[in-house]
């Protein structure tokens, strides 16, 4: 019968150079936040634009009357709100024109807005709104207007984001949400979470893997491959097959990868700390294969360009023990280690 395979393998380089560590391994702590959070770690896995949470920059508002007992400080405060009324920022009279400051120009390329909301619903979401950017905070750039948006819980959920696209190739210092006339109720308008979309660049796309690892608590080892795809894991600690699990890891990205918007404690649940390492396929250094077994012999290509050093093997479609090689060990051709 026949499964699908999973392979890591790391290249023995030899006396020829690899490639400089830097480029394709990452070790990277992060702290969870329950919502979309992108893990900026300088290793080029996937193509796309990065998301890049706001937590830690400054808003400020301008004229906006934002309500004492929903704060401006909600609006980066890196929990989406499932609760209604909660974690969100509000004003009254739908003047929601507030800006931020990203401490050095970039160029983003989408707002994501986590609406007020809870009980499958959603209130006071935003209809007519502008984005400009600015490079000193006074005169600024229009970039897009969105108006006349979608209202109500087909088109936004609580605690999940909705994206606003823009084309834009300038890079700004400050980012502006300007609000105009009433939201969705006819009234005030509310925002539980921003987040912004930023050019990745042209970085070199690798491909390879993301082993997450909760650092507060004894739960799985989370591994994940651009082979098999976003939202597809196994756990290393167990001989489970793989897992589908579309909040977990959400993207592969040009500069690292993104988690999903869940409060789990296996990728990113809130007030947790968790370690990441990332290996990025490279020759004479690592990379990632899968195929479909059929129970006879054959050999399997890979792309590092020398002898391989270790290999780590799984059946994904079934329960299976995980099989280590190293060149290292005595009659290493035949002996597996379980």
């Amino acid at each position: 019968m026949s499964s699908e395979l999973f392979l890591a393998v790391a290249g023995n380089a030899g006396a020829e150079p690899g490639p400089n560590v830097e480029d394709v391994f990452s070790t990277y702590l992060y702290e969870g936040n329950g919502s979309t959070q992108s893990i900026q770690n300088g290793i080029a896995l996937g193509s796309g634009d990065p998301t890049i949470s706001l937590q830690g920059y400054t808003f400020t508002s301008i004229g906006s009357a934002i309500n004492s007992s929903y704060p401006l400080s909600n609006i980066n405060d890196g929990v989406a709100e499932t609760s209604n009324a909660q974690n969100l920022t509000y004003v009254a009279d739908g003047n929601f024109d507030v800006y931020v400051d990203l401490q050095t120009p970039q160029t983003v390329t989408a707002y994501l807005i986590a609406p007020q909301g809870g009980g499958g619903l959603v209130y006071n979401t935003p209809l007519n709104f502008k984005v400009h950017g600015s490079s000193d905070g006074s005169n600024w750039t229009e970039i897009e207007f969105f108006s006349n948006v979608s209202t109500g819980s087909s088109n936004w959920t609580a605690g999940t984001y909705r994206e606003f696209s823009f084309t834009n190739t300038t890079a700004y210092r400050y980012w502006r949400f300007d609000h105009i006339g009433d939201g969705s109720n006819g009234s005030g308008v509310s925002i539980s979470e921003l987040q912004f979309k930023v050019d990745g660049g042209d970085a070199e796309v690798k491909g390879g893997l993301v082993w997450i690892k909760n650092r507060d608590a004894a739960v799985n080892h989370q591994l994940h491959d651009t082979e098999r795809g976003v939202g597809v894991g196994l756990n290393s600690n167990n001989t489970n097959a793989e897992y589908t699990d579309a909040n977990s890891l959400t993207a592969f990205n040009s500069n690292g990868f993104t988690v999903g918007p869940n409060n789990y404690n296996s990728h990113n649940q809130s007030g947790v700390d968790f370690t990441s390492w990332t290996f990025a396929k490279a020759p004479k250094f690592f990379d990632v294969v899968t195929w479909t077994g059929t129970g006879g012999t054959r050999n399997i290509s890979h792309n590092l360009n020398t002898t391989v050093g270790m290999l780590v093997m799984k059946a994904t479609s079934t329960t299976s023990d995980w099989v280590v090689y190293h060149r290292g060990l005595a009659n290493a051709a035949t002996n597996g280690i379980f």
